[in-house]
């Protein structure tokens, strides 16, 4: 007869589960609260700014892959902005 390997495993992620709720008893939460200053958002911002700064200053042809990229940071930067002033409502 062989071992089932799913029980074992079954038995760590029910133990790893029991942690967590053990933990988020003890804290009141997971993640930290949110903040009105947001500091990783506004990190993220100005990582998504430089970004799109560079590739802005690039001149390489890359058939309209750059010009995407830039449209998907802007995206992103319009959404952080939302999402900030969200959590300060």
């Amino acid at each position: 007869m062989s071992a089932n390997p799913w029980k074992p495993a079954a038995l760590v992620t029910t133990a790893a589960l029991a942690v967590a709720v053990c933990v988020r008893g003890l804290t009141g939460t997971l993640a930290p609260p949110a903040r009105a200053d947001q500091d990783y958002m506004r990190s993220a911002r100005e990582h998504v700014v430089t970004a799109r700064d560079a590739l802005m200053r690039s001149q390489q042809k890359t058939g309209g892959h750059r010009e995407r990229a830039i449209e998907l940071c802007t995206s992103a930067i319009e959404e952080i902005d939302r999402g900030m002033s969200h959590v300060l409502q």
